[in-house]
């Protein structure tokens, strides 16, 4: 299946929006995997053992969980240390007011 790799590519910028849809779609396919419509009455997580699938969203989140152990096991000076720790040191200003026509 194609949809598992495509989810995960970039799973670090998911919203939580994101993650409701990515979770709904994932009901979608697996409800008509299970031959279910949502007539049926089945919760979700009844599908889901059914197909012994796990969720979508705990894969990301397992994903996430990976990548930030990777990231705190690099050295400190290193450049995506630097951008997580960086802090502007002046307030920037917010330009001209926009006219009104």
């Amino acid at each position: 299946m194609l949809v598992l790799p495509t989810s995960l590519y970039r799973c670090n910028i998911i919203t939580e929006q994101d993650k409701c849809r990515i979770t709904s779609a994932e009901m979608e396919l697996t409800r008509r995997m299970a031959k279910y419509t949502w007539q049926d009455y089945k919760i979700s997580d009844v599908i889901l053992s059914e197909l012994k699938i796990n969720p979508v969203a705990k894969k990301i989140q397992n994903c996430r969980n990976k990548w930030i152990q990777q990231f705190q096991h690099t050295d400190r000076d290193r450049l995506p240390h630097l951008i997580m720790k960086y802090q502007p040191c002046e307030k920037q200003s917010q330009g001209q007011p926009l006219k009104r026509l």
